[in-house]
């Protein structure tokens, strides 16, 4: 049941682990979103065919790739390629641009260095 009015439901989720600190205040620890960030990043390169798009845009000479030359390349149709690219686009991983019937797409190096620097050992 919504609220009062017909509205929608709303929940807000907490952004932000806490934990009592010794002085006994309530501090943050950690950043859940960036969290959440880093682990739809690894969940999308869980799979092998969206780490052989990776590794083909990564070694793009002008560091991008016609959406018709990535369908070429696999032996998998169009709908299933587009949906690779779908899930590595939602995660930030690629970026794409429209040029009249075809779409672009390129490596977005800042979501490899956060997924790279959250693999590295801390101190």
């Amino acid at each position: 049941m919504g609220p009062p009015g017909g509205g929608p439901t709303v929940v807000v989720w907490s952004v932000a682990r806490l934990r009592r600190a010794d002085d006994g205040t309530v501090q943050a620890v950690g950043d859940l979103v960036g969290e959440l960030h880093l682990a739809a990043g690894f969940k999308a390169l869980a799979d092998p065919t969206r780490v052989a798009i990776v590794n083909r845009l990564a070694a793009a000479g002008d560091g991008e790739v016609c959406v018709c030359d990535l369908t070429a390349a696999f032996d998998l149709g169009q709908p299933t390629i587009s949906h690779h690219l779908k899930v590595l686009r939602s995660a930030g991983l690629v970026a794409a641009e429209r040029r009249g019937k075809w779409a672009y797409y390129r490596l977005v190096p800042e979501a490899f260095e956060r997924l790279g620097a959250a693999l590295r050992p801390v101190g």
